[in-house]
């Protein structure tokens, strides 16, 4: 806390206790000097020596005052900060904007015009933030849906005014939500207000709200105080101290401040946030980083880290409580309240309220108790090992007490988080775990709660997203990863209808027959000595098992067709191969060719699936699929 504002906090307890004393003490008040007629024995000068605590207070005053624009920021310091920390029920949130208008069916004039001369049929609900629809709705003809979410958020959270929208992309913190000049901004959830204030050279009028012991969106299951901006206002409706409800009307939306457009800037901060509206970087940083402009360090992402550490992104903190339902309002189960009504004697009293649990247990209380909970697992019945799967848990009517707790049958064997549920953890009814086990059994989710125990359907393990039971060679290519002789891609798929290239190929052929590699001289100009599959193709050379084309080249990105890669497997595995065929194995393969003897025992030991009509189709490239399916069925 700088001087400034320690000045401040003096000049308002001292305003202060100069209220108290004019209340409690008249006669020692200056102002009651002020309004009589000078005399002698009410001097200035024996005012000043005998009245130090009255010259004090009045001096800190004129200071005060004389700090003008300064003064009118923080002297509500003291008191908002005390104001603000009274604790407030939370009660749930909503969007700080109903409604904005369709910007697809606007006219130019309808464009200029305020919130309130904009025709209804042309106002539509606030769209619903999501990153997905921006990058579509950047497309002129996108549907109208994703073109208005693209316009109505030109700035996402953490994003760069490129209006590219993207998120952490830049380091604006908060959201820009675009909107007529007038449009009302309400409370984004119940709180009191900690800060009404105009700056000129920033956030413009703007509120700042305090939300003490809400969810912290940052420690699932514990509490925190947080703070609701709203910036770039025409209007403030609302006195530092208020308690606003949720949902209230606090201002109307503009463009002052620092602003090109109309919109609001709605941003939350954390509790650790050294001021709100918090913003990541300053002016000094600004031309320390050889910047010229706010505008160009937000694109470069100046102090998005800090953003980050300070900040809470706001639509996704309001979406996920959005139909939060208050325990207070949630009764018992099993507990129902009824009215007792007394009988014609008694007609002029109170009816009395009366509740079940004050009764004797009916014999189907218990069943009662869990009758109107319903939870479900939501997923596909499949999890690939050493890979987070995340599942979602739809819930209704099951989080009256003390909440959900899930568990595997695998036990210890599988890690869940978050293991403990609570409603905080839902949005909409859904909520997500995550579930990781190298364990390849098949398994099941177990969620226990007052409703009971409720288990998903059986997870069954599969090696690669895109590759499930139901695959034709899902044996073989489980066999191949788990031996380590082939991995899949970075986004866990094996793309198994991929072809295979002449290099990799090598490679996992080499890998499945565990042949030792060689670092010996590479005898092809297109194969450099640092590729990764040099010493590979070096290797392969030097067994015959392989050759090179009639250019000297070994060209290793070719793709390897079903022939010459049966006879690099057949070869490599050490079978026998038949010296002389005189019958066709398949109806494309001619006897004296070269590649027959290898469809022979591709025949006998099913290593190949056939093409429609019974042919084999030597020179089709093969896929990554048929070549585990080769592989695994020279290892049966």
């Amino acid at each position: 806390m700088n001087w400034k504002k320690i000045l401040a906090i003096f000049a308002t307890i001292g305003v202060a206790i100069v209220s108290i004393r004019q209340i409690s003490d008249k006669k020692n008040f200056p102002v009651k000097f002020l309004t009589r007629k000078i005399k002698k024995k009410y001097s200035w000068k024996r005012f000043f020596r005998e009245k130090k605590t009255a010259t004090a207070i009045l001096a800190i005053s004129v200071i005060s005052l004389a700090l003008g624009p300064f003064f009118q920021e923080h002297s509500s310091f003291f008191r908002a900060s005390l104001l603000g920390m009274m604790p407030v029920e939370f009660t749930g949130t909503t969007n700080p904007v109903e409604k904005v208008p369709d910007w697809t069916k606007l006219t130019d004039a309808e464009r200029k015009m305020r919130f309130d001369q904009i025709p209804k049929s042309k106002l539509i609900p606030l769209p619903e933030y999501k990153i997905a629809d921006f990058i579509a709705g950047q497309n002129w003809n996108s549907p109208a849906q994703k073109r208005n979410a693209y316009i109505t958020y030109p700035v996402p959270n953490l994003g760069n005014y490129r209006l590219d929208g993207t998120e952490f992309s830049g380091s604006h913190p908060g959201i820009d939500i675009k909107m007529p000049l007038g449009t009302p901004v309400r409370a984004m959830a119940t709180g009191r207000v900690q800060k009404v204030a105009d700056i000129p050279t920033g956030f413009g009028k703007h509120i700042v709200i305090a939300h003490p012991v809400f969810p912290d969106p940052k420690r699932p299951g514990r509490k925190t105080t947080l703070f609701s901006n709203y910036a770039h206002l025409s209007e403030t409706l609302v006195q530092i101290g208020d308690e606003v409800k949720k949902g209230q009307l606090i201002g109307k939306s503009g463009d002052s401040g620092m602003t090109t457009a109309p919109h609001l800037h709605f941003q939350i901060d954390t509790k650790d946030a050294p001021f709100h509206p918090y913003w990541p970087f300053s002016w000094s940083e600004v031309q320390a980083a050889g910047l010229n402009s706010y505008f160009e360090a937000v694109k470069i992402g100046l102090g998005r880290e800090k953003a980050k550490k300070f900040t809470v992104h706001s639509m996704n903190f309001v979406k996920k409580f959005k139909n939060f339902v208050p325990e207070t309002l949630v009764a018992t189960a099993g507990t129902p309240i009824e009215v007792k009504k007394e009988s014609s004697k008694n007609a002029n009293k109170t009816e009395k309220l009366s509740s079940k649990k004050d009764q004797k247990p009916e014999k189907n209380e218990k069943k009662n108790k869990v009758a109107n909970y319903s939870l479900s697992f939501e997923t596909d019945r499949t999890f690939i090992p050493g890979r987070e799967k995340i599942v979602k848990i739809r819930c209704e009517n099951c989080l009256a007490t003390a909440g959900i707790r899930i568990d595997s049958t695998l036990g210890h064997l599988a890690k869940i988080a978050p293991k403990n549920l609570s409603a905080d953890d839902f949005l909409d009814g859904i909520a997500q775990i995550r579930v990781k086990t190298d364990s390849e059994q098949t398994f099941k989710l177990i969620a226990t709660g007052d409703f009971g125990k409720t288990k998903s359907k059986s997870l069954r393990p599969q090696p690669f997203t895109d590759v499930d039971q139901k695959h034709r060679h899902a044996d073989a290519i489980a066999w191949v990863k788990n031996q380590e002789i082939v991995r899949g891609y970075p986004d866990g798929s094996f793309k198994p209808d991929a072809p295979l290239n002449r290099a990799e190929a090598v490679k996992i052929l080499l890998t499945a027959n565990q042949i030792p590699i060689q670092k010996t001289e590479i005898p092809f100009p297109d194969v450099p000595k640092n590729a990764w599959f040099a010493d590979f193709v070096a290797t392969a050379v030097a067994k015959k098992l392989v050759r090179g084309y009639a250019d000297g080249n070994f060209k290793p990105g070719n793709t390897i067709s079903r022939a010459e890669f049966l006879k690099i497997a057949l070869l490599a595995a050490n079978e026998k191969i038949p010296e002389k065929i005189t019958k066709k194995p398949f109806p494309d393969t001619p006897t004296d060719a070269w590649f027959t003897p290898f469809f022979e025992i591709a025949k006998k030991r099913n290593l190949l699936d056939q093409k429609r009509g019974g042919f084999i189709a030597p020179a089709d490239q093969i896929t990554r699929a048929e070549a585990a399916g080769v592989i695994f069925g020279l290892k049966k």
